[in-house]
């Protein structure tokens, strides 16, 4: 991972991974946004996972997300790269 443990952190796909890996644990994942105006965007989805590297990080869960189900969660790739230009400008799309 990298970023500010105190702060803004991520802590990277393999970890993500290896925590939501327990088939025997339901998982729920909140992300919150915040516009510059104050405005609080709230997405959560249940059962969570992120699958190995070797399955392109897809993402999978159950409920009303901002990530699709079933999508790879990564920035690079040509799938992405071809459907998000903003990838070619050097910024990241999920």
């Amino acid at each position: 991972g990298f970023g500010d443990l105190n702060g803004e952190f991520w802590l990277g796909l393999h970890k993500m991974h290896e925590i939501t890996s327990d088939p025997h644990v339901d998982y729920q994942i909140q992300i919150e946004f915040y516009k510059s105006q104050g405005d609080r965007l709230v997405s959560s989805a249940d059962n969570f996972r992120i699958a190995a590297e070797g399955a392109a990080y897809r993402v999978t869960h159950k409920g009303n997300s901002l990530f699709s189900s079933g999508r790879a969660f990564r920035s690079r790739g040509p799938e992405i790269e071809d459907v998000h230009p903003c990838v070619l400008s050097q910024n990241s799309w999920w």
